[in-house]
């Protein structure tokens, strides 16, 4: 809020719109030039993120075309920094930002912003935070101080603009707290996953190193226990991971590694990843062509997308069969897990793939998991561009597919 402080009367003007460029350069270690709508390229408003004010002039200058054609357009835009000093441009090696200032539909300003690499989404609550703060001290100055002395504002315009001016700045600090809840939340998470499987990850290593060492020493009934609680520390392992994982999904932290893919390795490792959960009346069956090319897509990603799908249909089935088939169509990887398990009810059919929801929930299910399974799958299909679909009958079993686009080599 401290842009908002700032802004007293039309001689603070300079001092907010100052701030204003110093928080948007520190959000994104770059540059940053505030113009108001009716602006002098020679020199910006305000400005932050370089060595000098004659570089900051310089910059504006130079970027002179694209402030008109932000202010013009209807969303953000993006150039390529122009070839010059490097002390001036190198901030900006992933591109300069245009953002038209807006308020209540009038055009208030521009903000250019320079980003030194990839733009971190990240922080988008926070860039948007400034921006609207920029946009009222902007409306604001335009509304009470910045108009000609033949247009003076009416005590009641004046009035007005108050009211809405403390409404705003209200909003702004409510959204304020909101984004340091969700900034604290995805703190929270990191750390306490972080805290939760460093030991339990030296659990799991002590017991594997006790059962391969020890193995002769110890009883039947030793060795089943250990077994045991090595299927429950793995189980809790892989719970924590789907946690993390669906967060960073859901913040749109989960980058894309398109590689050459080879399907018939990852069919193969995707079976073998569940084929000790099956139950012993289980069968299980692969319909997939004899010959597959190789595609280009996220190994990894698809590798887990496999792996949550047959995991939960080993864990749903306890006889019959599951069935995986697999083809390539029209550019897009299709792909279908069959159970005969124990089905979903349509009323839960529309809530299955939402995170944390268990078709039994009682504490005593034999049905192992924490709902997480399905809707990272979800997510991670639809971050590769493809969607999921469900057919369901009760007692019947389950049929989840999917399609992926996808480029054969």
């Amino acid at each position: 809020m401290e842009i908002l402080a700032l802004y007293t009367s039309a001689d603070t003007l300079p001092s907010a719109l100052a701030a204003g460029a110093r928080h948007l350069a520190a959000s994104l270690q770059g540059f940053a030039l505030v113009y108001q709508a009716v602006h002098d390229a020679t020199q910006p408003d305000g400005w932050a993120g370089f060595t000098c004010a004659k570089d900051a002039q310089v910059a504006g200058e130079e970027l002179d075309d694209f402030v008109r054609q932000t202010l013009d357009s209807e969303r953000p835009l993006r150039t390529d920094a122009p070839e010059g000093s490097p002390r001036i441009w190198a901030r900006a090696a992933g591109g300069v930002y245009g953002f038209p200032i807006r308020h209540n539909g009038q055009v208030r300003g521009v903000a250019l912003l320079g980003c030194p690499g990839p733009w971190p989404r990240v922080q988008n609550a926070g860039i948007e935070s400034i921006l609207r703060q920029v946009a009222l001290v902007l409306d604001h100055h335009a509304v009470s101080g910045g108009v000609p002395e033949e247009a003076e504002p009416s005590d009641e315009v004046l009035r007005l603009s108050e009211q809405l001016l403390a409404q705003d700045i209200e909003l702004i600090k409510r959204e304020e707290r909101l984004t340091l809840v969700v900034r604290l939340k995805a703190d929270l998470i990191e750390t306490m996953s972080y805290e939760l499987r460093q030991p339990l990850n030296s659990m799991i290593e002590r017991m594997i190193s006790v059962l391969a060492n020890e193995h002769e020493a110890l009883s039947a009934s030793g060795r089943d226990a250990l077994r045991g609680v090595l299927a429950d520390g793995n189980t809790l392992m892989q719970m924590l991971q789907n946690i993390l994982e669906l967060w960073r999904l859901k913040q749109g932290e989960v980058a894309l590694e398109v590689q050459d893919v080879n399907l018939a390795e990852v069919i193969e490792e995707a079976i073998f990843n569940v084929r000790d959960t099956l139950q012993p009346d289980v069968v299980f069956e692969k319909r997939i062509p004899s010959a597959l090319p190789k595609i280009r897509t996220d190994l990894g990603k698809l590798n887990q997308i496999l792996f949550h799908l047959l995991d939960n249909a080993a864990k749903f089935t306890r006889r019959g069969r599951i069935a995986l088939e697999l083809r390539l169509e029209d550019g897009q990887l299709l792909c279908s897990v069959t159970d005969t398990g124990i089905g979903i009810a349509p009323d839960d059919q529309e809530q299955i793939l939402d995170e944390f929801f268990r078709v039994d929930s009682s504490t005593d299910s034999r049905h192992r998991g924490a709902g997480l399974g399905l809707t990272l799958a979800r997510g991670l299909i639809e971050k590769l561009g493809g969607s999921l679909s469900l057919q369901s009958e009760i007692g019947q079993g389950s049929v989840f597919s999917f399609a992926l686009p996808v480029i054969t080599c």
